[in-house]
């Protein structure tokens, strides 16, 4: 399992994923496993956004520079 690194952050609970259409039914486990799974991707993706972000900046510096 992932922490939070910010106190303002918040982790889905079970209780909110059964709300969305598809997973009124997960059980306990299911629902944390994919719970778990969204978290990992929600990390990736965040990473990915964050290292094209830096590679644009560090492009348009380098122009700029020329």
């Amino acid at each position: 399992m992932l922490t939070n690194k910010k106190s303002n952050q918040k982790r889905l609970t079970i209780e909110e994923l059964k709300k969305y259409e598809g997973f009124e039914n997960y059980s306990e486990k299911e629902a944390e496993e994919t719970i778990n799974d969204l978290e990992v991707l929600s990390v990736l993706l965040f990473d990915l956004h964050s290292s094209q972000n830096s590679i644009k900046q560090n492009l348009t510096n380098n122009c700029e520079s020329h």
